[in-house]
C-alpha cells in the first residue's frame, strides 16, 4: 500500500481532497493530512511518503521550496501541486513534479495524476527507506547484502556501509521481506548477491557467511 502526504492550509478541502482520493483508489492507499509546512516536514523528515499533493500557497510558505526541501531529485516521491492561482503554472517547473492541478479540482485529472504516479512508483526498483543521524533515505534492494536482528535494532549491509536501525524482521515492508530469503530468524539474505550454499552456511559474493537454520534450508 502506497502512501500520501496531503498538504493545504485549508482544513475543509484538505479532508475533502482526502475523501476523493479514498473514493476514486478505495483501499489504495494510507493517507495522512497536514495543514501546516512544519507538521509535514516533521512526518516526511522521518518517514518520506510516496506521494505528496501539495498546495502551492500555504499561507506566507511556498509549496515549491518545500518539495525542493523535502523531495530533491532523486527522491521518489511523486509530487502533484494543487494550486487555486493559475500564474503558478511556470514555477512548478523549478522543481521535480509529476502533475500541477487547479482548485476546484476535476476528479478525471485527479485520477489520472494519481494514477500516473502509481505507475511511476511501480517502475521504481523496489527500496528500503531508512532513517539514520545524517537523515531519511532510500536504500535499493540491489544494494543490501544481508539484514541482521538483534537486541531489536537492524543492521543493514551493503557492500561499501552497515546502517543500523531500530526494528525487526517482521517490521520490514512486506515487499522486501517477500524479494529476500530468511536464512535464520536472525538474517534476511539477498538472493542475488548469494555464490555458495551449503547445509549449515551460506557464502555471498563479497565473502560474508551467513548461517542456515534446519528449519530454513529447504527455503534456502
Amino acid at each position: 500500500m502506497y502512501t500520501i502526504y496531503i498538504c493545504d492550509d485549508d482544513a475543509l478541502f484538505a479532508s475533502s481532497l482526502c475523501a476523493k482520493v479514498q473514493q476514486l483508489f478505495p483501499g489504495s492507499f494510507q493517507i495522512s493530512v497536514f495543514h501546516s509546512i512544519r507538521a509535514l516536514q516533521a512526518a516526511a523528515e522521518k518517514t518520506p511518503p510516496n506521494i505528496a499533493l501539495l498546495d502551492i500557497q500555504l499561507g506566507q510558505d511556498n509549496g515549491i521550496s518545500l518539495a525542493k526541501q523535502l523531495f530533491p531529485s532523486p527522491s521518489q516521491t511523486q509530487v502533484i501541486f494543487i494550486t487555486g492561482y493559475v500564474e503558478y503554472c511556470s514555477d512548478v517547473y523549478e522543481t521535480e513534479h509529476i502533475y500541477f492541478l487547479l482548485k476546484p479540482l476535476d476528479p478525471v485529472l485527479l485520477k489520472k495524476s494519481l494514477q500516473k504516479a502509481v505507475d511511476r512508483l511501480e517502475a521504481l526498483p523496489i527500496t528500503l527507506s531508512i532513517q539514520i543521524r545524517e537523515g531519511a533515505f532510500s536504500l535499493p534492494l540491489t544494494d543490501i547484502l544481508y539484514i541482521e536482528s538483534h537486541m531489536r535494532k537492524l543492521s543493514i549491509h551493503t557492500p561499501k556501509n552497515t546502517y543500523v536501525v531500530s526494528g525487526s524482521l517482521s517490521s520490514l515492508p512486506q515487499e522486501i521481506q517477500q524479494k529476500m530469503v530468511q536464512c535464520h530468524k536472525s538474517f534476511l539474505v539477498n538472493p542475488g548477491q548469494i555464490s555458495r550454499i551449503g547445509r549449515e552456511m551460506i557464502e555471498l559474493e563479497d565473502g560474508s557467511r551467513l548461517p542456515v537454520s534446519r528449519y530454513r534450508y529447504p527455503e534456502v
